[in-house]
């Protein structure tokens, strides 16, 4: 017999099936790492991760807040990247590759030189995707976003729906 708990519009838990077990207990969150404060880690997010701003701009502005006398969270560019290249997330390692373009070099039907970026080789550092994931799904921060229970979904005439991963027997 199924609990009404267990129900949710007309998904069911299937049979046999438990839930994974919860995530790990969230970090403190007053602790900013490398940031001195939340204000510092929201103005790198916004220069480096939205605003993708470049590394004299991001000199300007910071000359800028410091001539109007203004509080700053980092001094400049090289400060930001160093805060960020400081943050842990995890213990995923991190591999590299070397890496060249080859494509249509050597081909005589090129006139023009071809540009530095082209000839040079490259190291390409990467965590395993794999790790990540997992490393993801442990995360707090997404325990109330996601449902990992395999379950059975019905329609309003009673036929079986398989449009979602953890429906039917997919799981």
């Amino acid at each position: 017999m199924l609990d009404v708990a267990d129900c949710v519009r007309n998904s069911y838990p299937k049979p046999g099936k438990q839930p994974h077990p919860p995530p790990a207990p969230a970090t403190n969150s007053t602790d900013w790492g490398a940031f001195k404060s939340k204000y510092g880690f929201e103005m790198a997010e916004l220069l480096y991760s939205k605003a993708h701003m470049s590394e004299g701009n991001i000199d300007m502005l910071c000359q800028l807040w410091k001539d109007s006398g203004s509080q700053l969270p980092f001094s400049g560019h090289r400060e930001l990247l160093m805060a960020i290249d400081e943050i842990m997330v995890g213990d995923i390692p991190w591999h590299s590759v070397m890496v060249r373009y080859t494509d249509g070099l050597g081909n005589a039907s090129h006139s023009e030189p071809q540009p530095k970026c082209m000839l040079d080789i490259h190291e390409v550092f990467y965590h395993d995707p794999r790790l990540v994931v997992h490393q993801m799904l442990a995360n707090p921060d997404f325990k109330d976003g996601m449902d990992f229970s395999p379950y059975y979904a019905f329609n309003k005439d009673g036929a079986h729906q398989y449009q979602h991963l953890m429906s039917r027997d997919w799981a």
